[in-house]
């Protein structure tokens, strides 16, 4: 991966299927939509604690840490950043609400 580089992981949904391989994960930012969730049944990053490669810290942040500005986001320009979703429906009603509101007020 080129240093600048941003992933989604978004295809698998539970233990089992990955999308991304443990040297990935180990070099990334890793940003997550929800730390239990990530820990639970995140197969990228449970295979890569398992392996060693990172631990439970590596979790840079939930992604509405960044949203509220509770924590950073992308640290430096050659970061390599990876999002990993599991698909939380609060997340999409979030969004969706937010759209709402922007359509009904333009």
């Amino acid at each position: 991966m080129r240093p600048g580089t941003h992933i989604n992981v978004v295809g698998s949904s539970y233990d089992g299927p990955y999308e991304i391989d443990i040297e990935l994960v180990k070099h990334s930012q890793f940003v997550v939509d929800s730390r239990a969730s990530a820990l639970a049944a995140g197969a990228e990053l449970k295979r890569a604690i398992a392996a060693g490669a990172v631990d439970e810290s590596h979790i840079h942040a939930e992604i509405g840490e960044i949203l509220a500005g509770r924590q950073s986001g992308r640290e430096s320009e050659q970061a390599i950043t990876v999002y990993k979703s599991l698909g939380h429906i609060c997340q999409d009603l979030a969004a969706v609400n937010y759209i709402k509101h922007r359509m009904l007020n333009e």
